[in-house]
């Protein structure tokens, strides 16, 4: 006859007297909820129009660590008219890495008076690869005169498929007298399924966001 070993309730998983459970939480289980968060303040502003909801959603995916969140707060200000509040909410996202926010904390910049910072922050966003940065810095030197400038940095944005990018390029192209070039620019365009054309008239756009 075998004598069994003698185990305590620990061993067995079982909590011996006068322990407390211990909840066990997956180390992912808090991001994914900030992702659902997020899906939940996208709905609620986008369709819903509850600003209030939305940033309860976005407030709580940030308190998980989901930086984007600063990004979606930021909407939620513009939307509000709080100017500064987007501007330190973008400013946070930048932080982080959001190059979306580079470009809307820098179109806000320039709008605000604060051209230099605005063109510092676009360019930090160019250089990550962002296509309406470049269109932004295109159009800023395009409204400028510095044409030259405009076009090396709009080739940029139409090779990443901006096509208010590429329109503008071919508008700055015709300004220089580049005919050639900007038909090339527009046939190549097409093919791309963009809707461009050579311009009948002189467009400068707007800035762009994201």
């Amino acid at each position: 006859m075998h004598n069994r070993e003698s185990r305590s309730p620990e061993s067995d998983g079982m909590l011996g007297a006068g322990q407390e459970p211990v909840e066990i939480i997956p180390a992912h289980l808090p991001e994914r909820l900030g992702e659902i968060d997020i899906a939940l303040g996208e709905r609620l502003l986008d369709e819903r129009k509850d600003l209030d909801g939305a940033e309860k959603a976005f407030r709580r995916a940030l308190s998980v660590g989901i930086v984007d969140a600063h990004f979606y707060l930021a909407r939620i200000h513009v939307l509000r008219g709080d100017h500064d509040g987007a501007q330190h909410q973008w400013a946070q996202a930048v932080k982080a890495g959001s190059v979306n926010a580079m470009v809307n904390l820098g179109v806000m910049r320039v709008d605000s008076g604060e051209v230099a910072q605005g063109l510092e922050v676009w360019k930090r966003a160019d250089e990550l690869g962002s296509g309406p940065a470049a269109v932004n810095l295109g159009l800023f030197y395009a409204k400028n005169g510095d044409l030259e400038l405009a076009e090396s940095v709009l080739r940029r944005a139409d090779e990443r498929g901006a096509e208010i990018g590429t329109k503008t390029l071919v508008q700055v192209l015709c300004d220089r007298g580049k005919h050639r070039a900007a038909r090339r620019v527009v046939k190549d365009a097409q093919k791309r399924r963009m809707k461009i054309e050579m311009p009948e008239t002189r467009s400068i756009g707007m800035w762009q966001g994201t």
